[in-house]
């Protein structure tokens, strides 16, 4: 997390996730990214 300003906010997270035999070994990679907007204190 970090603060940008005292109203804005930018916060980010990674998910890396592995699957099994029953599915095939798959795996995936999750990004995500949250911006926000305080509009009052």
């Amino acid at each position: 997390m970090w603060v940008m300003a005292p109203e804005w906010v930018l916060s980010g997270a990674y998910m890396y996730m592995k699957g099994n035999q029953v599915v095939d070994n798959n795996h995936a990679h999750q990004l995500t990214a949250t911006l926000k907007y305080f509009l009052s204190k």
